[in-house]
């Protein structure tokens, strides 16, 4: 067994965080849904955050708020591609164990597929093959609608392309994959640091465990599922900002991946508090509406 140790965290500060990215989720996003769609991409950051947060305290995610504030991140990402797919008229979503009625938005700047992995990552770690089914149908089309918002690296488009052909067992998809690993060049022209790191540390080492995954090589998972986490930590400890920020406390693509592993019956052998135990082994699936 390897195992990859988080970072040090400040957990005062973290359970401050949990607190308040609780209350604007449930105080200030969710009353709001019925007037303001907009409000499901603040609730998905607020209650990704929260969840980060809360694992500061809890690294298993072994507690109920934990998983609760999954489920609360899963059903705004989901929100968030259904309002956006009609332009009149409301929208039902579930959000926590409530049918909220929420007016439809069409394409937004935010419909882009920076949220939608954030959306589909959130789908497969709660093992909800029903959603996972519905976010791998929302057109491109969408997407390119919300140019507004941008494509925030070019890689992405086809790293999406990937990630949805092979779960609808297109038979094109790993062309796709090909391509997101062609544009995730890290020293590619006028790309700044940040976007270099960023491709470098995070994007191009998840494409190295689909790859895997796909070709069914337990072994090559694992190996790359470990380099994924520590360069993970390498990414977002460069300064204390990115150290404190809530995606540094959780691996979230590479978690999706890891859970999508377990399920195709992979044996994982690597551990990390950046990977909740309990998400990868999906103890709360089933336990809460979503």
């Amino acid at each position: 067994m390897r195992v990859v140790q988080r970072h040090e965290l400040d957990l005062v500060f973290a359970a401050d965080q949990a607190q308040r990215f609780h209350r604007r989720a449930t105080a200030s996003d969710i009353p709001r849904l019925p007037r303001f769609p907009e409000r499901l991409n603040d609730l998905l950051g607020h209650a990704r955050g929260e969840l980060a947060y809360r694992t500061a305290s809890d690294p298993g995610a072994h507690e109920a708020a934990t998983w609760e504030s999954t489920t609360l991140a899963l059903q705004a990402g989901v929100g968030v591609f259904t309002v956006a797919q009609q332009a009149e008229g409301t929208v039902d979503c579930q959000i926590g164990a409530e049918t909220v009625t929420i007016p439809a938005t069409g394409p937004m700047s935010w419909t882009n597929e920076g949220v939608w992995l954030q959306a589909l990552s959130f789908a497969m770690v709660c093992r909800e093959r029903e959603r996972t089914d519905f976010l791998c149908a929302v057109p491109e089309e969408l997407f390119r609608a919300s140019e507004a918002g941008g494509v925030p690296y070019a890689y992405m488009a086809p790293w999406g392309r990937a990630l949805r052909g092979w779960w609808r067992q297109e038979p094109d998809y790993y062309d796709h994959l090909v391509e997101a690993v062609r544009q995730a060049d890290p020293d590619a022209p006028g790309l700044g640091r940040d976007a270099a790191e960023h491709i470098a540390l995070l994007a191009f080492p998840r494409m190295k465990m689909f790859t895997a995954l796909v070709e069914n090589d337990q072994d090559a998972f694992n190996n790359a599922l470990y380099q994924a986490l520590e360069l993970h930590q390498t990414y977002w400890t460069r300064d204390d900002e990115r150290a404190a920020k809530p995606a540094a406390y959780v691996a979230l693509e590479p978690l999706a991946l890891t859970c999508v592993a377990r399920e195709l019956g992979f044996t994982v052998d690597v551990r990390s508090d950046y990977l909740p135990q309990a998400l990868v082994d999906g103890t709360w699936v089933g336990e809460f509406p979503t």
